[in-house]
């Protein structure tokens, strides 16, 4: 079987609407590996994973300016 190969994906905080019971603001950057990351809510996670799913593959979506390279 083929060994799958996973990216880790980097999520800048860019903005927090009111305030973050988690203590999240704008500047921090969240790193996604083989686990659901500590410090991030379950809200903002679940708008995350779509393009996480994308992403930890290698995948790209058509608006990037910069495709991905290793």
């Amino acid at each position: 079987m083929t060994e799958k190969r996973y990216f880790k994906i980097k999520v800048p905080v860019d903005s927090v609407a009111g305030k973050c019971s988690l203590g999240n603001k704008p500047g921090r950057a969240i790193v996604i590996d083989q686990t659901t990351p500590a410090g991030i809510c379950i809200s903002a996670f679940n708008s995350l994973n779509p393009a996480i799913q994308v992403l930890k593959y290698g995948g790209s979506f058509p608006w990037e300016e910069v495709a991905f390279k290793e």
